[in-house]
């Protein structure tokens, strides 16, 4: 059976990569926030809907009149993310990213639910590595002199998930990275990271608080 330590040699390209990204997220919301509100209304939804057979179209936000009825029609606040071993909704205002092709290291799966403030992490191994095993690669990328690790639990609709959150101060920015376990087998490991960028008085983002909150009431476990 391969070892944990192989695991680790053989994710550190991909952790090193996480880094990356928690940085870039760290030091570019602002700008992200700036171009986002400049680029607003820009490019629009169309619909395509069909009613007994009959095709029609609409702009997100308009009403769709047919006969004697008005239809409205909008995107909802959040959207669905589903695999193997979870399902939960996100908001909409997310962006989703996966692995590209190119990318990709087999027996590992990372997607990635981006917000301005917030991110939500889902990984998916071959193999029984641990939440201490990520974390450890996660402050060597960050610093040690830069991270305060603490033990920590999250409930997450019926269950109440064990797991870390490493406490970092960098660049200026102080975020938290939450790390938690959903399933851990010699099979399969599957873990879920939370990234929240706080403000000034160190509070959670308005967003994260959000988008736990859904995540909450929405997530569903297709394993036991």
């Amino acid at each position: 059976m391969t070892s944990i330590k192989h695991y680790n040699l053989r994710f550190n390209r991909r952790l090193v990569a996480l880094f990356l990204l928690c940085y870039i997220t760290a030091t570019s919301f602002v700008l992200r926030n700036t171009e986002a509100s400049e680029n607003q209304e820009v490019s629009q939804t169309i619909f395509k809907v069909t009613i007994d057979g009959n095709e029609y179209t609409v702009i997100e936000g308009k009403e769709l009149k047919i006969d004697e009825s008005t239809i409205s029609i909008e995107l909802a606040d959040f959207k669905y993310f589903d695999t193997d071993y979870i399902s939960f909704s996100y908001p909409s205002g997310f962006t989703y990213e996966a692995e590209k092709e190119e990318e990709k290291i087999e027996g590992y799966t990372n997607y990635t639910l981006d917000g301005n403030d917030f991110v939500v992490m889902y990984f998916e191994v071959d193999g029984p590595l641990g939440v201490d095993d990520f974390i450890t690669e996660i402050v060597k990328q960050f610093g040690k002199r830069n991270c305060t690790v603490n033990s920590r639990n999250l409930k997450l609709g019926d269950k109440t998930l064990k797991g870390k959150r490493i406490d970092v101060k960098l660049v200026g920015q102080h975020l938290t990275y939450d790390l938690y376990s959903v399933v851990k087998s010699d099979e399969k490991s599957v873990l879920i990271g939370l990234q929240d960028i706080l403000d000034e008085s160190d509070n959670a983002s308005d967003e994260s608080v959000q988008a736990i909150d859904l995540l909450d009431d929405t997530i569903e476990y297709h394993v036991e």
